[in-house]
């Protein structure tokens, strides 16, 4: 398990532009990134910091990249980015250091994984620690912000956005919750999709059986977007940055939660979500190992 309390960093070397795109992604997921175009400037950075790991692009020579780079960084792990169809399964690079191939287009999730399980499996811990939210938790820079004031069809806009439209360099990922804020910028809490299907469901339809529900849907709509984000929400349910993993798992299941807005204090600085938590078992009974 990663034992760490600074952020796992990552440096990225391509000359893509749409490559280093993908930083400001990953950046708001939680890591430390820089970026740079080459190999020279990759080498220059390696004089600064060593990272905790590289992500290459197959395409723009990144075997020959990392072969360079532990040159003079030996042990150097990295993350490749390949084609299925050229993705080089019986490659064989030598030196120490791991050297996982990830298919392109890329998932989010799945490649924030593999580079958890990767730099947790190189650190030579002192002593078995289980995950905590905070080494879990995504930037809540990854959500959008709405207000409380705002019409709830602001909410409907930003969730729908969220929901259909492809990331960042063809990084997939769908958000089904949006941060709520008041005028002053001060945090309330999240709402989420459920949110809204819960409101358009009419009082009689859990008071009696018998429920004209021709005609209600469009009823329903109307009147919710009548309504302002503040009225719609639900009560907040959060976790704390430092609390155990495990008291986020109750958190979920008990609230019914896909995600959880995690505070250092009163503070929002991140956001759980039971997609982490999954890939985190998973990690757990080894089902991600090579």
């Amino acid at each position: 398990m990663d034992a760490r309390e600074s952020p796992i960093t990552l440096l990225l070397v391509d000359n893509d532009p749409e490559f280093h795109s993908s930083a400001r992604t990953l950046s708001r997921v939680g890591f430390l990134v820089r970026a740079v175009n080459g190999l020279p400037a990759a080498e220059e950075e390696l004089t600064r910091e060593k990272p905790d790991l590289l992500i290459l692009d197959i395409a723009a020579g990144g075997i020959q990249t990392l072969r360079a780079l532990r040159k003079k960084a030996p042990g150097l792990s990295a993350v490749i980015l390949a084609q299925h169809s050229t993705t080089p399964d019986d490659l064989k690079i030598e030196g120490a250091g791991k050297v996982v191939f990830v298919a392109k287009p890329v998932n989010l999730d799945e490649l924030v994984a593999t580079i958890r399980r990767i730099v947790s499996g190189t650190m030579v811990a002192e002593a078995y620690r289980e995950h905590t939210v905070r080494d879990l938790m995504v930037s809540p820079d990854f959500y959008p912000r709405l207000y409380t004031h705002e019409s709830v069809s602001k909410a409907v806009t930003v969730l729908a956005k969220g929901m259909f439209r492809v990331g960042e360099n063809d990084i997939r990922t769908r958000l089904r919750s949006a941060l709520v804020f008041d005028r002053g910028g001060m945090f309330i809490g999240m709402i989420r999709l459920n949110d809204l299907l819960s409101y358009l469901e009419p009082p009689m339809a859990t008071e009696s059986g018998s429920v004209p529900y021709t005609g209600l849907f469009h009823l329903q709509c109307r009147h919710l977007l009548s309504k302002t984000i503040g009225e719609v929400m639900a009560e907040p349910i959060t976790v704390q940055a430092d609390a155990p993993l495990m008291q986020a798992v109750h958190l979920m299941v008990v609230h019914h939660q896909i995600n959880l807005p995690v505070l250092s204090g009163d503070k929002v600085i991140g956001v759980i979500r039971d997609k982490d938590i999954l890939m985190d078992v998973s990690g757990e009974l080894g089902l991600l190992d090579e």
